[in-house]
């Protein structure tokens, strides 16, 4: 176990923040473009599944740090108090460290958020969490939008990937607290991904196809031209 672990847990956080905060506000619902009946339901309620999913990983965050911190002093009271919630039956906080999955995972995390919000910064104010044609829109084709027509949905789909494979891998807080020994530890952690992680990937993956509808009837052929020359939606020469 290693302090080193705790700055990459506070970027974690962060990263998540960001990952998971839309940068404007929603636009007037005469902008809006009609996607589908489900996208429309968590559109309407989408605050809490992303609040969720932050609130979550700052959970998950906080009691790793507290658990390193408490196993390095593990005879002051405290620290026993912090162990003895923290670590359960069969848990082993002295194997709590980075692994090299951990380390690629949230290598994959921040790459995707950064990648992410560089969207926001070649959008700008087109950058909206809900599919709209807005006034004046444009058709940004620079920076991001020049590997893969959908960059933000490709950030946020490597960001996912790699939290899994950082909170699940070996060393991780979840693999060895012994959480996953308790069935409220199982049941509280399917929850979590259910309500908080994908929702995210369930509604922006399919909603992909209705934006390049939207966009292609907005401007024609220089969509059209575009997408010649960007074929691919998230994942440049696969799909």
């Amino acid at each position: 176990m290693s302090l080193a672990k705790i700055p990459l847990l506070v970027a974690l956080g962060a990263a998540f923040r960001l990952m998971l905060t839309p940068p404007h506000p929603s636009p007037p619902p005469s902008e809006f473009v009609s996607t589908t009946a489900f996208d429309g339901l968590i559109t309407r309620y989408r605050a809490y599944p992303l609040a969720i999913a932050k609130l979550g990983q700052y959970y998950l965050s906080a009691v790793e740090i507290a658990t390193i911190l408490a196993n390095m002093t593990p005879s002051y009271e405290l620290s026993k108090f912090v162990l003895s919630k923290c670590v359960f039956q069969g848990g082993n906080p002295e194997s709590m460290h980075t692994s090299l999955a951990a380390a690629f995972g949230i290598a994959l995390l921040i790459g995707g958020v950064i990648f992410r919000a560089s969207t926001y910064r070649h959008l700008g104010r087109f950058f909206r969490y809900d599919v709209s044609i807005q006034k004046d829109h444009q058709l940004i084709k620079t920076g991001p939008y020049a590997l893969v027509r959908h960059p933000s949905y490709a950030g946020l789909l490597v960001s996912i990937i790699g939290w899994f494979l950082w909170t699940f891998s070996t060393g991780s807080w979840v693999r060895e607290s012994g959480i996953l020994n308790t069935k409220f530890g199982k049941v509280l952690l399917a929850a979590y991904i259910v309500a908080g992680i994908s929702p995210s990937l369930l509604v922006t993956l399919p909603r992909m196809h209705k934006e390049d509808e939207a966009l292609k009837q907005k401007f024609g052929k220089e969509w059209e031209a575009w997408a010649a020359k960007v074929p691919y939606s998230i994942i440049p020469g696969l799909y």
